[in-house]
């Protein structure tokens, strides 16, 4: 039998559908039986608990219901009084219950066990993982720097105070676990780890920390394919090639591209779930007419602003060329080089200098540390100021259609 675990916090309802998709993927490809341990609180609905049990009957497989809210509310309590932040920070409270597995799953006598974040598609056989011999390792796992073809996020607080080093530093969505191992190497990986966040409050991905804080130096380095960065290929590699591979859509990596293979093998095993109905299909066409909507009261805006002021624009000077096409910008409007010395100081000059005259179209990577710069200076966003790139097509270096909060919602 092989064991499989996710943590589980669905805030608002619509999260559940992705430790289902990730569920299906495991029994489409496993000849194996699978039981599922789902550690969750309150926020499993209901429906969504009927709709997980739905997969795993469909599959002749096995799921069992942790709700760590009950079973272990003074570990929750610990955790809400150490880091209150926790319910304000991009990761769910959920990403911490992987660390109660210990405590609650040997009770049941799992000594052994597979832990998957919800992001995750199994494209292979997943005995494949769980037959790996551990030896004297606690635990498996697959470097960061592997699972991202050397482009990892570098600026960890755990590497630059050299408690982990950067090749040894892991990432933690997908683990094989000798949960007897991991008992003896520490007291109590719960308490233990949330006093050293208590401690070290500038780790920023917490429970992946943690297990980086005490397993950096003990872990069996897996090979890519078992936690292959689905980010890394769509920036970087460009193969745009499906290998037998679990693969982590880590950066919110879903979208309706489906002439991404990445995108469609989610959609592939998504559709093969209850959460894709006639309902889903209704929300597709409200968000198509809503995002429709939207646009035009965009359009009649932008029309208002533009018969009232003129443009000026703030540019990075290796593609003013290409804007200067884009906008059709005449010679007498005026261009600021965003790359120039003291560029932002006369940004800001030239924007009281018209007075409230022109609108100034930035075109800059990252806006928002300007934005709050601007607006700090008495300036308007949509008056005063716009993001340029959110008129240029993703061909022209605009931004990429953020389907994924959608999906998320459906």
């Amino acid at each position: 039998m092989i064991h499989v675990s996710y943590g589980l916090h669905d805030r608002d309802g619509h999260y559940t559908k992705f430790v289902g998709t990730s569920m299906t993927s495991i029994f489409e490809n496993t000849r194996e039986e699978v039981t599922v341990h789902i550690l969750h609180d309150s926020t499993l609905t209901p429906d969504n608990r009927d709709k997980l049990n739905y997969v795993t009957g469909k599959y002749n497989q096995k799921i069992k219901f942790c709700n760590v809210a009950q079973l272990m509310p003074d570990r929750l309590k610990l955790l809400a009084e150490k880091i209150p932040e926790i319910t304000k920070g991009r990761f769910s409270i959920g990403t911490f219950y992987r660390l109660l597995i210990t405590e609650l799953l040997p009770k049941h006598g799992v000594e052994r066990l597979i832990y998957l974040d919800a992001d995750i598609l199994v494209n292979l056989d997943i005995a494949e993982l769980w037959f790996t011999k551990l030896g004297d390792h606690p635990l498996a796992a697959v470097s960061e720097v592997e699972a991202t073809a050397n482009h990892m996020i570098p600026n960890k607080h755990i590497i630059a105070t050299n408690r982990v080093r950067q090749e040894d530093y892991f990432n933690a969505g997908v683990l094989l676990l000798d949960l007897k191992a991991i008992n003896s190497a520490v007291e109590n990986i719960f308490v233990d780890g949330i006093n050293f966040l208590a401690d070290n409050p500038k780790c920023e991905c917490f429970d992946q920390d943690i297990l980086n804080n005490y397993f950096s130096t003990t872990y069996l380095k897996l090979p890519r394919r078992f936690d292959f960065f689905v980010q890394a290929d769509r920036q970087f590699e460009k193969t745009n090639k499906l290998a037998p591979c679990i693969y982590h859509y880590a950066g919110q990596e879903i979208s309706f591209d489906m002439k991404n293979v990445y995108s469609k093998l989610f959609f592939d095993h998504f559709m093969r779930t209850p959460w894709f109905s006639v309902e889903t299909i209704g929300l597709m066409y409200e968000y198509l007419r809503r995002m429709n909507y939207q646009m035009k009261i965009s359009l009649q805006q932008m029309s208002s602003i533009l018969a009232r002021k003129r443009r000026a624009f703030f540019i990075e000077k290796q593609v003013i060329g290409a804007m200067k096409k884009f906008f059709r910008i005449a010679d007498e409007e005026e261009l600021i080089d965003a790359k120039s010395p003291h560029a932002i100081e006369t940004l800001i000059k030239a924007m009281r200098d018209s007075q409230g005259k022109k609108i100034f179209f930035v075109m800059v990577t990252d806006i928002k540390p300007l934005h709050a710069k601007l607006t700090a200076a008495g300036f308007k966003y949509g008056e005063d100021f716009v993001n340029g790139r959110n008129f240029l097509t993703e061909n022209q270096g605009g931004a990429p259609v953020n389907s994924y909060a959608f999906i998320k919602a459906m």
